[in-house]
């Protein structure tokens, strides 16, 4: 059996594309930490967390970023 789960958040002008292994993240303004159990990004008034496992940059672009890996958590603050 697949799983096909696709979740799609929009924060102002950011948004978040959220798939089982891939997260594309638009609009973003900066890039604060990245390791392979988590990623932290700068977005309008907030600060992006993802955590989980193997997580890599698959695509990084001046208003794109695309990550691959097991994912466990997003959180704003």
């Amino acid at each position: 059996m697949n799983e096909y789960f696709v979740s799609y958040i929009r924060l102002g002008d950011n948004m978040l594309y959220v798939h089982k292994d891939k997260i594309i993240i638009k609009h973003y303004q900066d890039v604060i930490n990245l390791d392979k159990h988590i990623f932290e990004c700068k977005m309008n008034q907030s600060i992006m967390t993802i955590t989980g496992k193997n997580i890599e940059i698959h695509y990084y672009g001046p208003d794109e970023i695309i990550l691959h890996g097991q994912f466990q958590m997003i959180r704003f603050t």
